[in-house]
């Protein structure tokens, strides 16, 4: 069974000052699964389940929107059939307690430069409101793994929000992706129907789906790990308990305690404030700086595709790729070609990225029946020059690059679009000291990628793995001269691996002062993961 966060809120009626308060308190009852310490992650990173290192590069310099679907699982009966007011009331407070929103009770926290937003496409790229009514009694009152499969959007592009019963619980998290028996199916949040929105009585905002996202984001309950005051937890506090040094640890509160006021624990103060502690909603208001950290880490890390960059094309990651565009003063040039192969016209898009995988702008071209068109790249953006581009249309628009060194006697070198992506490849060396092998290579995963080269001899025997791109961004390109790192070896090959799918881009050509500039094609072969 996976790891999972079970989160549920019991009702708890207080005696005080002599009579019953008007009305019943929510508390949260949070019991975890414990954290595995002696597994590998599968994807290890600053931020996964054994440690977690606190770097500037998490800072709040700029705001993540995270994109989400919101499942409304309901009975036949109507029971747990939310209104969609109510489900945009939740995101409002989800808002409201990532960003410390002025006027709300989350105003008193810090902004973690978290947000989220319904989707405006689907998977296909119809427009949507970003909420899905399912109705489903067994699902309804069935767990994650019965319907995560057939009701998930894409995970690694949409946080699946599901609202049901909740497995008799306030909500559920059943796993984190470093985790080695992480799947699809499993990926997304679970929060009970009771406990959306606002309280019908006191008016309060329910944070709930506040704290499961922040299990999915990477954090643990404040009080992970420790049983009582007799087992507070020594040593580095960046690898025991919650993996967060300014969460104080402490014991899991008592279910009857229903008070925000201050108290000592472990020698310290406990955080009654934190968004991952069981205290009583009204409490709750902050998350903590090094759990902001964390959580950015979380989705740099492993959520990126997440992210939401305002425009509906990218919903799903682009599946066409010009992988180089030679710079404007490196003495190559660089020409798009684009054919209409089809029977009638056809739009296409050319959307320009940086090497740190940052969209720059588009170009978008209608091309008449049969026509092909050559196109510059200064012609296609003005501005700053992308490195790389995504192809958006019909598969009846074909496009090619022709490179070529800047000279008028040079050969152009007529590449198509990259193929499909894949994590292995294999290409042929030249000779070292007549050309130069390079790679271009962008990141069509869903979280950053480590790209590394080894070279396989003539007898099948393998050197040290030399590192290509240590943290290539998430549709970012790097580039790399692979006779440069291994010079010439008689019949060698080099295979190519990554942790994510990567697109690869291959150009041979000849080394400067040669008699005759050129460059070639050279083909690669893809190899099973």
């Amino acid at each position: 069974m996976n790891t999972r966060f079970f989160c549920q809120l019991a009702l708890v009626f207080m005696f005080v000052m002599g009579s019953f308060a008007s009305a019943a308190a929510p508390q949260r009852r949070c019991g975890t699964k414990v954290r595995h310490g002696d597994y590998v992650s599968k994807a290890p990173a600053d931020c996964d389940g054994n440690a977690t290192v606190i770097r500037d590069s998490y800072a709040v310099n700029e705001t993540y929107t995270l994109r989400l679907v919101v499942h409304v699982i309901h009975k036949a009966d109507g029971t747990g059939k939310l209104s969609e007011q109510v489900i945009r009331d939740t995101v409002a407070i989800l808002n409201a307690d990532f960003r410390a929103m002025a006027g709300t009770t989350g105003a008193a926290g810090t902004d973690a430069g978290v947000q989220f937003v319904l989707a405006d496409r689907d998977p296909n790229g119809n427009p949507s409101n970003g909420i899905v009514y399912v109705e489903n009694d067994a699902y309804f009152h069935g767990e994650l793994e019965t319907y995560g499969a057939p009701l998930q959007w894409d995970p690694t592009r949409y946080l699946n929000f599901y609202v049901s019963e909740g497995e008799g619980s306030g909500g559920v998290v059943y796993q984190m992706p470093w985790e080695p028996w992480a799947e699809p199916a499993f990926e997304g949040l679970v929060v009970n129907y009771e406990y959306m929105g606002y309280d019908a009585i006191s008016g309060e905002p329910y944070h709930v789906a506040t704290h499961e996202a922040g299990h999915y984001l990477g954090l643990e309950h404040t009080f992970f790990g420790v049983e009582d005051t007799a087992s507070c937890p020594t040593g580095d506090c960046h690898t025991t308990g919650d993996l967060i040094c300014d969460t104080n640890p402490h014991p899991q509160p008592d279910l009857a305690v229903a008070s925000c006021a201050s108290r000592t624990a472990c020698d310290a103060q406990e955080p009654v404030k934190n968004y991952m502690n069981y205290m009583p909603e009204s409490c709750m208001t902050e998350f903590t700086s090094e759990q902001i950290n964390r959580m950015r880490c979380v989705i740099l890390s492993y959520r990126q595709g997440l992210v939401d960059d305002g425009n509906t094309d990218t919903v799903v990651m682009e599946q066409r790729w010009l992988a180089h565009l030679t710079s404007a003063n490196g003495g190559f040039e660089t020409e798009v070609y684009l054919s209409n192969t089809s029977n009638q016209s056809q739009t296409a898009t050319l959307r320009g990225y940086t090497a740190a995988g940052t969209k720059i702008d588009e170009s978008e071209l209608t091309l008449a029946p049969g026509q092909r068109r050559m196109l510059s790249v200064d012609a296609l953006f003005s501005g700053e020059r992308p490195t790389h581009l995504a192809l958006l249309g019909d598969s009846a628009i074909l496009a090619t690059a022709a490179y070529r060194v800047k000279s008028d006697q040079s050969v152009r070198a007529h590449l198509a679009e990259a193929g499909a992506s894949a994590q292995r490849y294999l290409l042929h060396l030249g000779e070292a000291d007549l050309v130069f092998d390079g790679i271009a290579m962008v990141n069509t995963g869903t979280a950053p990628t480590r790209v590394t080269a080894v070279l396989v001899n003539e007898n099948g025997t393998t050197g040290s793995a030399q590192v290509l791109a240590e943290n290539l961004a998430v549709r970012g390109k790097g580039l790399a001269d692979l006779s440069v790192l291994f010079g010439t070896v008689e019949r060698g090959m080099v295979r190519i691996e990554a942790d994510q799918p990567i697109r690869l881009l291959a150009l041979r050509g000849s080394r400067p002062g040669a008699p005759f500039a050129f460059l070639l094609a050279n083909p690669v072969l893809t190899l099973p993961k």
